[in-house]
């Protein structure tokens, strides 16, 4: 069917045209879906749509049309209340008309919702140019999706008319050709032909998209508001104007996982979610609303802006993603009997060494630490604004996060509302230096290192229990020592300190062996240290002459100063060793003409 919108004089009967298509489609189908955001196009076609059952016998309104509008859980409290207002009309006024809408604010799980994903399992926020921008998904596909499989598992659709018969239901969606250059992409990927006005469901293969509008423009969709002041269902032009701003923009009906369209909160928006961070730079949608009067909104701008600055800061990030550090936590270190059986000890500890690799710069998630700063900051902002941002329900569940994914056990009693300064950010490029240009914080950047003689599943377990124990975290970067010549290796973390009370390089370390557990943690592993070392020097001995039995005296001796020799000059290489390991050789030094004659 081609629609062929000209002159103004002709409206009436383009609007008859599209009803007429309407009543065609909710005829044929016992299942009837409408997409409903509350913008200008999707009020346009509720209008029309409203009009044209309104035109039916009574008992051809059957069916029950239901209307689906996403409810996030972020929008800012203004549109919230506007949504729930509007809902409630609608609803109202298609009962006193006798007309079959049924109203379904639909609204994510607690699982799929923004809080829980963001600040209970520090899921990041997507930002700038991410591709994969999970809160559509989470917030607006499935729970539209899974309300949409819900009624047609209870409807039971079994009629059959004409083409539709491949479907269970249609959903009606207020998609314009004239949009925005990505919706109109989204629009010509699934639609059916250049010049119908059907088009295939991305998910849902059972669902016919009916898109009416698809042929209109902007000043048509304006003139069908206007001329109606006040709409069949009840609501005021002027004021869904004043809320949806100037340009009107929808935020959009998201039923598929690829059709996003434009960010919240893009251009003149003011029906996007209020944490999006899409749009770099200036916030125009809180900074707008703050200039009309919403002036407790500059709360939500400085919340958000904290979140943004924290969202790259390595010291609010995880050195590894989730799914990695479960991965090896759960691998068990398998020791090869097979080459344990041509090597001898040393070569063999030395081959099967659980080794920490360097690579780039890709951190996890947020930390309990950040995702702590952040609902405590939002608790605050809540109590300023006297406004409810996040329910108790919400907090419990975020709280539960934090025990589920980091084992950090934080009780509802112990959370107070704390205005969190924002005092820059530190940003690290891939190759892991410093991003300058990025980079604002204006506190010293300090790298501690520290030699681990452990393997890499038992670095990273309990760095997870000091992480617990403390409930704080410290960005490092893993990387090992080895020498193949002296079989020796250990592994090294070089920690990442920045904050405003450490002003110099020995408070940093200090602070890093504090949270390794202090004095108790050096003082063991210096020990465990020295064992080690003792041990391999002298397996390393035996693999030579040195304990010969047939041996000569003076040949032992000889042996024994050759080996001493080879140490000493392992020592010389400063650049390889810290200072604590070049202590520790040196006092191992000393001891080892006795401990390797008295052993002989």
């Amino acid at each position: 069917m081609i629609l062929c919108y000209g002159d103004n004089n002709i409206m009436m009967d383009i609007y008859k045209e599209i009803k007429e298509e309407m009543k065609k489609v909710y005829l044929s189908r016992d299942c009837c879906f409408v997409g409903y955001s509350g913008g200008k196009d999707s009020s346009a076609m509720l209008t029309l749509l409203w009009d044209a059952i309104a035109e039916l016998p009574l008992e051809q309104r059957t069916n029950p049309i239901h209307i689906l509008t996403s409810e996030v859980g972020v929008e800012t409290p203004a549109m919230t209340a506007y949504i729930s207002r509007t809902l409630q009309k609608i609803q109202e006024n298609a009962n006193e008309q006798n007309l079959p809408f049924v109203v379904h604010g639909v609204k994510p799980l607690m699982k799929e919702s923004y809080w829980y994903k963001v600040i209970g399992r520090g899921v990041l926020p997507p930002s700038g140019n991410s591709r994969l921008r999970w809160c559509t998904d989470s917030l607006k596909v499935k729970p539209m999706q899974r309300k949409m499989k819900e009624i047609l598992i209870a409807s039971q659709t079994t009629t059959a008319v004409e083409c539709f018969d491949e479907y269970d239901g249609v959903l009606m969606l207020a998609v314009r050709n004239e949009e925005s250059a990505r919706r109109r992409h989204s629009i010509q990927k699934h639609e059916i032909s250049n010049d119908s006005l059907f088009s295939r469901h991305n998910d849902m293969k059972n669902i016919l998209c009916f898109n009416p509008v698809k042929f209109l423009t902007g000043d048509e969709v304006w003139m069908l508001l206007l001329d109606r002041g006040i709409l069949p269902f009840g609501v005021d032009v002027e004021e869904m104007s004043i809320q949806y701003g100037q340009a009107m923009f929808e935020c959009g009906i998201k039923t598929g996982g690829k059709q996003q369209g434009n960010a919240c909160g893009a251009a003149n928006s003011r029906s996007g979610c209020w944490t999006c961070l899409m749009m770099n730079g200036e916030d125009k949608m809180l900074t707008q609303l703050i200039s009309e009067g919403y002036t407790d909104y500059a709360y939500l701008q400085s919340w958000k802006s904290f979140l943004r600055s924290i969202r790259n800061d390595i010291r609010y990030r995880n050195v590894m993603n989730r799914r990695s550090l479960q991965t090896l936590l759960r691998n068990e270190n398998k020791r090869d009997s097979d080459l344990f059986s041509i090597c001898n000890h040393v070569e063999y500890d030395y081959i099967m060494f659980d080794r920490t690799e360097k690579g780039d710069y890709a951190p996890g998630g947020l930390t309990v630490e950040g995702r702590r700063m952040l609902l405590e900051y939002l608790l605050y902002i809540q109590q300023e604004m006297n406004t409810s941002l996040i329910s108790e329900e919400e907090i419990e569940a975020v709280l539960q996060g934090w025990y589920d994914t980091d084992g950090i056990r934080v009780y509802r009693d112990e959370l107070e509302p704390i205005h969190h300064a924002c005092l820059g950010e530190l940003v690290f490029k891939p190759d892991c230096t410093i991003n300058e240009e990025k980079t604002t914080s204006p506190f010293p950047v300090f790298f501690v290192e520290i030699d681990i003689h452990l393997g890499k599943q038992e670095i990273f377990r309990w760095m997870k229990e000091r992480q617990k124990v403390t409930q704080q975290s410290f960005f490092f970067f893993p990387s090992n020592y080895s020498n193949d010549s002296s079989k020796l290796t250990w592994n090294k973390l070089t920690f990442v300190v920045s904050r405003f009370d450490i002003t110099e390089a020995r408070d940093a370390e200090r602070i890093i062996r504090q949270w390794l557990g202090m004095t108790m943690y050096h003082e063991k592993a210096e020990a465990q240290h020295k064992k080690m070392l003792v041990q391999l020097f002298i397996h390393s001995m035996k693999n030579e002459q040195l304990f010969n039995p047939d041996e000569l005296e003076n040949t032992k001796i000889l042996y024994t100063t050759e080996f001493i020799s080879r140490l000493s000059r392992l020592l010389e290489t400063e650049e390889l060793l810290s200072e604590e390991t070049n202590h520790l050789f040196a006092k191992i030094l000393k001891e080892m003409a006795n401990e390797t004659f008295l052993i002989a």
